[in-house]
């Protein structure tokens, strides 16, 4: 339920989906898919659900995550999968799927960060 509680809260904080089809097809599948955990799905629809939208809210949380952690030193894959109660692999293996490890999308969160404040005017010091 937190998992897809999660899920609509990123779908409803944006918009950028109208008009893509297959992302909507997608959006449609894992909202049902958690909804189907959710209330105790049967064995055969429970194993589909759990491969396809549980896997991708629990993606979106790991993202989630990234986004509010990279910041800190320390920060790595283990402190998210202990805090969503995974293995290390996993979350690696799920942030694989999307196309950039974890520490890949660490660094350049960072990396955007950094240029974001070189970039910003600097402040007047005060006298």
């Amino acid at each position: 339920m937190r998992l897809l509680g999660r899920y609509l809260d990123l779908l409803f904080a944006s918009n950028d989906f109208e008009g893509e089809a297959a992302l909507v097809a997608h959006i449609d599948t894992t909202i049902t898919d958690l909804i189907a955990l959710a209330f105790g799905a049967g064995r055969d629809a429970g194993g589909l659900a759990r491969m396809r939208g549980l896997r991708a809210a629990r993606a979106h949380e790991i993202l989630r995550r990234v986004a509010a952690g990279f910041s800190r030193p320390s920060f790595g894959s283990a402190e998210v999968a202990h805090a969503m109660g995974l293995s290390s692999r996993y979350v690696n293996e799920l942030m694989q799927e999307s196309g950039i490890s974890f520490a890949e999308r660490v660094m350049e969160l960072r990396l955007q960060k950094a240029r974001a404040l070189v970039a910003a005017p600097r402040r007047a010091t005060p006298p």
